[in-house]
């Protein structure tokens, strides 16, 4: 995915500025998922899981955005406990994901 969206510019860094702020920024992506679970705040956990599948969707992260998604049909079906189970799933794939964009893709010097 990454690599197609690169053709759609002039350089691959905005490309890869994109997949930096995403490893970077996903911890609080699923810090705020966890606390919203934790909460019980399901519109709040809800928008979080959309917020994680439309950016992974975007880096290509398929094994994650299905994640968020079926974490985001077990809020919409009023399943909290189903949800906070998934979510260890959730923090494993996220972090393999970052790692995964930070050795292979992401290049040191950015």
């Amino acid at each position: 995915m990454l690599r197609e969206l690169e053709e759609d510019f002039d350089s691959p860094t905005v490309v890869y500025a994109f997949a930096r702020d995403f490893a970077q920024s996903w911890d609080g992506k699923y810090r705020r998922l966890a606390c919203f679970v934790k909460d019980r705040d399901k519109a709040g956990a809800k928008e979080a899981a959309l917020s994680v599948k439309v950016t992974s969707t975007m880096v290509g992260a398929v094994r994650l955005a299905y994640l968020a998604a079926r974490f985001e049909q077990l809020i919409e079906d009023n399943d909290m406990d189903a949800a906070a189970r998934v979510l260890g799933c959730v923090e494993v794939c996220g972090s393999d994901t970052t790692s995964e964009l930070l050795h292979t893709y992401i290049p040191p010097e950015l």
